[in-house]
């Protein structure tokens, strides 16, 4: 970088001369640092398959984008998959994630942070540097099963219109401000559009409230969430199980999209422990029928040359239909044709999941004849939940976890985590130490600042 003055009044500096300066200019040296992930069509766990001759495990991620102040630039990718757990003989249940025609998961994922050096790329959001947008355009989740020579198999979950989500983060100002849009199926007059779970239209349900669903052996919960709080995130999810002819389940976790952005670091939500229960089959047969995950399309484009200044996005976007949330130091402003203004001083409102161990207690019958006296004993069971999984050095405190509920928490300016349910969880208590006392049989499970205890599934430390 080489900045120069030149005097040319002959009072300056007794004459005609020039000033210069010079510095040097390395990669992250933009006016701030943030990150922003996108993904569509990721099932993050699945459990009581059976990965059969040419299945794959789940997690199955779909389009996914992710970028940091790191390597600025822009990130897209539009394709993934498709996914299976494996050809079907005998009860085994088959899980699939593909596009409608049984083609690859499609969309289009976008993830941008544009500050640094010239030439800049588009950011995925016109005016807005760090930003993420995630459509999901072509989408089928659908279980099998071959019993008996009899082919029986539900669609579980479909795509009516293209599902759209996306987030900004205003940076290069004094003050964050984070904005989110609303999880949407189309373009909606009214309500959110809907999604199809075994052949049933469901509603899309308002940011921050869920829609139950119980269909052709599908039983399923829709979730959308949009949180604009230390962090920008829209995310539109599905979980449930499906069973078929009464004899074989299998459950589910599907994200169908997702955009975040963050002042510090960032990525789409997951969960570690997405195999837990898988059964691996030592099946010798295979099946036409058998799909070979493809690799994901992505396309990341760089920024490179000497430092340049950004303009800062607007603080608020005024559109009609879905709204869009703007937080700025704790002022709410949501836009739909016009602008309205909240302040709310009221607690967030949490959400936890505390770990739970069921015992049957030891029951004792007797029963009196002629005979001796017979006494039958029932073993106590434990339920013991999954142990948390942990990723980075054990002597890192926990930058992002992932919750039983699927709330994702991630590291904020001034330490501490802020969740997306609108909790937050202490520098204090994700330290190295405070980790291991809170950690019982392998099972993290902090408290949030309000002293609620939550259960989580995976963390990664940094």
């Amino acid at each position: 970088m080489l900045s120069g003055v030149l005097r040319a009044d002959l009072t300056e500096a007794n004459g005609y001369g020039s000033e210069f300066a010079k510095a040097g200019v390395t990669a992250g040296y933009w006016p701030t640092k943030g990150s922003a992930a996108a993904q569509a069509g990721t099932v993050t766990s699945a459990s009581g398959l059976s990965i059969l001759a040419g299945g794959t495990p789940p997690p199955w991620p779909g389009p996914t984008t992710s970028i940091t102040q790191a390597a600025p630039g822009r990130s897209e990718a539009t394709s993934a998959g498709p996914y299976s757990s494996g050809s079907v003989l005998g009860t085994a249940l088959r899980l699939r994630s593909s596009g409608a025609s049984g083609g690859a998961v499609s969309g289009s994922v976008c993830s941008s942070y544009t500050f640094g050096p010239a030439p800049r790329a588009t950011p995925c959001t016109a005016d807005r540097p760090v930003s993420a947008t995630s459509s999901l355009t072509s989408y089928l989740l659908r279980a099998d099963i071959l019993s008996v020579g009899v082919a029986v198999g539900t669609d579980v979950i479909e795509l009516v219109s293209p599902i759209h989500t996306s987030a900004f983060c205003n940076l290069d100002t004094g003050l964050n401000t984070y904005s989110a849009t609303d999880p949407v199926a189309g373009t909606p007059i009214s309500g959110f559009g809907q999604i199809r779970i075994g052949g049933q239209a469901v509603n899309i349900p308002a940011p921050g409230s869920t829609q139950p669903v119980s269909r052709n052996g599908v039983t399923a919960t829709v979730r959308s969430t949009k949180s604009t709080t230390g962090a920008a995130r829209s995310r539109l999810t599905v979980d449930g199980s499906v069973t078929l002819l009464g004899l074989v389940t299998a459950s589910f976790d599907v994200v169908l999209a997702e955009s975040t952005c963050t002042a510090g670091a960032t990525s789409p939500t997951s969960s570690a422990s997405s195999t837990v229960g898988a059964r691996a089959v030592n099946a010798e047969q295979t099946s036409a029928d058998t799909t070979s995950p493809a690799v994901a399309t992505t396309t990341a484009t760089a920024t490179t040359g000497a430092s340049a200044t950004t303009s800062p996005a607007p603080a608020t976007t005024t559109t009609s239909g879905p709204s869009t949330t703007t937080t700025v130091d704790g002022s709410a402003t949501t836009s739909a044709g016009t602008t309205t203004t909240t302040t709310t001083s009221a607690a967030p409102s949490t959400t936890s999941a505390v770990p739970t161990t069921t015992s049957a207690a030891p029951t004792t019958t007797t029963t009196s004849t002629s005979a001796a006296p017979a006494t039958t004993t029932t073993t106590p069971t434990t339920t013991t939940a999954p142990a948390t999984t942990f990723t980075g050095s054990a002597e890192d405190a926990v930058i992002r976890l992932t919750t039983a509920d699927g709330v994702v928490c991630a590291a904020v300016d001034g330490g501490g985590l802020s969740c997306d349910d609108g909790t937050t969880i202490s520098a204090d208590a994700v330290t190295p130490s405070a980790v291991a006392a809170a950690t019982v049989q392998g099972v993290w499970t902090p408290s949030t600042t309000d002293g609620t205890p939550v259960r989580v599934v995976s963390a990664v430390r940094g």
